[in-house]
């Protein structure tokens, strides 16, 4: 008989075992995939995040020193650029004229 019950049942071992190694194999790919995209994004929102923050911090530094220099008592004009433009300011209580009485 050409087909024999012991090698048979070998080759269906053989098989079962590469599948379950197959399934393994999948198995630990997909978790290290998805560990590895879970680490990115959350990297991606810290980069995000502390961008914003340092982006805030800036304006905050910048409106505070503002107001010291305007605020300052010589009232000198105090120059603001952005990119090409250019204001003068000047605090508005320099402006104002004391009443004679």
């Amino acid at each position: 008989m050409w087909l024999n019950k012991n090698n048979f049942l070998k080759d269906i071992k053989k098989k079962v075992v590469k599948k379950k190694t197959l399934v393994h194999v999948f198995f630990v790919v997909w978790i290290i995939f998805s560990v590895s995209y879970i680490v990115y994004d959350q990297w991606t929102i810290f980069q995000n995040e502390t961008l914003q923050k340092a982006y805030l911090a800036g304006r905050v530094d910048f409106v505070d020193g503002f107001i010291i220099e305007a605020d300052k008592e010589n009232c000198k004009v105090v120059t603001v650029y952005a990119e090409e433009k250019e204001v003068n300011v000047i605090n508005i209580e320099c402006l104002e004229t004391k009443e004679v009485e």
